[in-house]
């Protein structure tokens, strides 16, 4: 009886002046969730779950079969789901557990997994099990169950009752397909995969139809109205079906998938459950590629030719041009369901094997930013521009498990053992989108422009090196804007820097410079020149004279925002820009010559994390914009907002003397603070 383990491991990367270093593996944690089931063939941990785990909004949840230590391989089995909270990379807390004993489980069937997938936007927790070849078991949970995680007592009250396909006579098993043919799209179900989308909604992959006869369905579900929607069947069989090795979302928006093939031999049995012979892996054949870019609506190959339009009720074929690239004969090794992963660059790279020599090696295939194809001889995971590759040993009982990795920069042909560990009774599975980047997390913001989302993209574009967060997706939605973004580790500099010393403000204070100097090096776009008090999306920013109520701006020159700022507060001022040139000739001149850069127009205690005694990042970009470089000294120096120790240190901190003097004279324009 093997005990079910969570194992967390720190993968650093190092970067010198001679270029990027190889990941290392800097130290292991492991929990304990509970008892794995005494059954002959494993029910939990298997690599083809998409996903068992995964972590959103500062919580990481895990999805299981438990047991107890009276189980014998007969003991119905339950679906459980835990959740834990991340404060940081070294601080969880400890699993709620939740089991459901409304279902029993009861087939030794290794292909009978759980998967679970999170809508960022409504917050719904989508769960699907128990499948193979049978109908669609599938568990929601009520909205705002992931998005209001810390309000929430955690209990099975907060997920639906079980819709198990034509088992039970309920409304629908998939909320909003009222009228689709249930024979056709819920029997059968085997490998139901879900994909958390940029937008906030929710995509689901799953084979219809039996080994060697099955076709691959896509659909989606919209947190805006809870309701999913047939996307079709994108992958059919002929006499064979395609084994995906996953499903996955590069930078750019592409559905990636990769798949080898299996012909139809009858067969009957027990073996099915281990998927043995005759209509077993010997029948395998060929690695495929296709991509979609526009969520599984039409498909093309390496080469970006349309395999597939599903507009037209037009899969992909086995025979479809260009799909391809590899030809592996039966018999050759080539296993189904194995593992792929998309690098930073939008590389897919696959981890396989083949037997073609003689003797079963891996296969790492991947597709270069060129369009071409390359094989050199698990679970493959990407991290930034490192592939890691997770290596069970295929010794019979072995517990030994492999993790080596290899670089971009070494053509992926620099491999490296970062970690030999055993005591691992279960094939690997990992958090992709803890992996990606930390917590993601969804804000919403009450307009419609100027969002976070905007101002993300434009500085995540830039090439600058900045600890800020990394945007996902934006969209709007009846007024409001949502930003889905990772999360950065850290407490708010507001809640610790009574409790820091000197030396360590001093540190936070200096990396927050540095930020400013790298940021105040980003380019207006030629066709924007001069104007300032300008958002991302060209719209103006909130307006201090009344309270950020309103928006002021864009200006079109830096003496028309503090002729606004100037003339707005005193009823009946005549007074004109030419004016303000005569009275304050040198102030004018001065304020006019200052560079126009980025400006965060917020960038007080509660939007800077530390951690560890030094900056981890800055957030909250929503009113960031287009300004005169001095204008973000008024943020720091002004009483408002910055307790008396930390804001001594900006009075006292010399930025370079343009900008000093320009912030010096434009007192004498002002008739308000300007942030």
């Amino acid at each position: 009886m093997f005990i079910l383990c969570t194992i967390l491991l720190f993968i650093q990367g190092l970067v010198s002046g001679s270029g990027i270093k190889p990941l290392t593996v800097s130290s292991i944690r492991s929990t304990t969730l509970g008892l794995d089931p005494p059954t002959v063939n494993r029910l939990n941990g298997e690599s083809f779950q998409q996903d068992a785990i995964a972590t959103f909004n500062g919580y990481q949840y895990s999805v299981f079969y438990g047991s107890t230590p009276t189980a014998t391989e007969t003991t119905p089995r339950h679906v459980s789901i835990a959740r834990r909270t991340l404060t940081s990379d070294e601080d969880e807390g400890p699993w709620e557990i939740i089991t459901f004993s409304d279902y029993n489980q009861t087939d030794d069937d290794g292909h009978d997994i759980i998967s679970f997938g999170i809508c960022y936007l409504d917050g719904t927790i989508h769960m699907a099990f128990d499948q193979h070849d049978n109908n669609l078991n599938y568990r929601i949970s009520k909205p705002g169950v992931a998005t209001n995680p810390g309000n929430i007592v955690w209990s099975t009250e907060l997920f639906e009752d079980i819709q198990v396909g034509i088992q039970k006579d309920l409304n629908d098993f998939l909320p909003g397909l009222e009228s689709i043919n249930r024979t056709e799209h819920f029997e059968s179900i085997t490998y139901p995969r879900f994909l958390s989308l940029p937008s906030g909604d929710l995509l689901l992959e799953m084979r219809v139809g039996r080994s060697g006869l099955g076709d691959d369905w896509l659909y989606t579900y919209s947190g805006k109205d809870g309701k999913w929607t047939d996307i079709g069947r994108y992958l059919e069989g002929v006499q064979n079906n395609a084994y995906i090795n996953g499903i996955d979302l590069d930078t750019k928006g592409n559905l990636q998938v990769s798949w080898t093939y299996r012909d139809y031999v009858n067969d009957t049995g027990q073996d099915v459950a281990v998927e043995a012979g005759p209509n077993g892996p010997e029948n395998n054949h060929d690695m495929d590629f296709g991509y979609s870019s526009d969520l599984g609506t039409t498909w093309k190959n390496t080469w970006g030719q349309t395999i597939g339009d599903l507009t037209t009720q037009s899969p992909i074929l086995p025979n479809s041009p260009g799909i391809t690239i590899f030809s592996i004969p039966k018999y050759g090794g080539i296993l189904n369901q194995e593992a792929q992963t998309i690098d930073e660059e939008n590389r897919i790279h696959v981890l396989n094997r083949e037997n073609t020599t003689g003797t079963e090696l891996w296969y790492h295939y991947w597709r270069s930013t060129q369009n071409d194809w390359k094989r050199k001889r698990g679970k493959v995971v990407a991290y930034k521009s490192n592939l890691i590759m997770i290596l069970p040993d295929n010794a019979p009982n072995s517990t030994a498990l492999t993790l080596i990795s290899s670089t971009a920069e070494g053509h992926f042909r620099d491999w490296r053992t970062i970690l030999e560990t055993d005591g691992n009774g279960w094939e690997p599975v990992f958090d992709r989108y803890r992996l990606a980047g930390g917590v993601l997390i969804m804000k919403v913001e009450e307009h419609d422009h100027n969002t976070e989302g905007a101002s993300l993209q434009l500085l995540n574009r830039s090439g600058l090196n900045l600890p800020i967060p990394k945007l996902v997706d934006y969209f709007f939605d009846r007024g409001k804007t949502y930003t889905i973004m990772t999360r950065i580790p850290g407490q708010s500099l507001k809640e610790v820097w009574d409790k820091l010393s000197d030396s360590e403000l001093h540190a936070i204070n200096t990396d927050i410079s540095n930020v400013l100097y790298h940021l105040w090096t980003l380019q207006q776009p030629a066709s924007d020149a001069g104007k300032v008090m300008m958002g991302a999306t060209g719209h103006g920013l909130p307006n201090a004279i009344n309270q950020f109520h309103s928006e002021l701006g864009p200006c079109s020159s830096i003496l028309d925002l503090y002729y606004n700022f100037s003339t707005h507060p005193r009823e009946g001022n005549s007074w004109t820009p030419e004016d303000y040139t005569k009275a304050y000739p040198e102030a004018v001149a001065t304020v006019s010559a200052d560079r126009v850069v980025w400006v965060h127009t917020d960038l007080r205690p509660y939007n800077i994390l530390v951690r560890n005694g030094r900056l981890s990042g800055i957030i909250d970009w929503e009113n960031s914009g287009w300004l005169p470089c001095h204008w973000q000294l008024y943020v720091f120096r002004r009483p408002r907002g910055y307790p008396d120790r930390l804001r001594l240190f900006w009075e006292r901190f010399e930025f370079p003397s343009d900008v000093e003097n320009a912030f010096r004279l434009s007192a004498q324009l002002l008739d308000v603070y300007p942030i």
